[in-house]
């Protein structure tokens, strides 16, 4: 008997366990995820937060560090060519290559790039964000992992290279606000 893979394993079960509640939150969130017009009412909320806080630098990190971890995954897709989830498991068909998540990786550097460089009052409410940011990371990527959008190395890979581009950018841009 050949060996399961532990992504085969977790898809098989995903595929095995689906609820249609869970299917229509699932689905829901993926479309939510890649619609131009609720990416675009993101961004434009995110504005005025930026403004309203005066947060230049955490969004200038954010928008840096959403650069690169898009281009690094982008460019690691290309050298792995690894195949999304066959259709008997999935519940959508998404094109290219999957590993690593694009989505993982640029939501994570985002993520991390505000809550690094980002001047919190204090340390509870960063610990707070943090936690907040987590949650929605994971949530987000159980829906592409439920949906068959990507494996779950794909979601993982995708949150290191995005929590390293982020954390990364956000430190340089927190320690160049800093006096001299």
């Amino acid at each position: 008997m050949a060996p399961v893979s532990f992504d085969n394993h977790v898809m098989q079960a995903v595929a095995d366990h689906r609820a249609a509640w869970a299917t229509a939150v699932a689905k829901a969130t993926t479309t939510a995820g890649t619609t131009p017009a609720v990416l675009v009412g993101c961004g434009l909320v995110a504005l005025v937060v930026v403004v309203v806080l005066r947060a230049y630098r955490p969004a200038f990190a954010a928008l840096l560090a959403l650069v690169i971890a898009a281009v690094a995954a982008d460019v690691l897709k290309h050298l792995f060519g690894r195949p999304r989830p066959p259709m008997h498991l999935a519940l959508v068909w998404v094109p290219g290559e999957a590993f690593p998540s694009t989505h993982a990786a640029a939501t994570s550097a985002i993520a991390v790039a505000v809550l690094v460089a980002f001047p919190w009052s204090s340390a509870r409410t960063a610990q707070t964000a943090a936690v907040i940011a987590a949650v929605l990371l994971g949530f987000v990527g159980a829906c592409m992992v439920y949906v068959g959008a990507h494996w779950p190395t794909d979601v993982l890979a995708g949150w290191v290279i995005g929590g390293a581009v982020g954390y990364t950018v956000g430190r340089s841009f927190r320690l160049s606000a800093a006096p001299a």
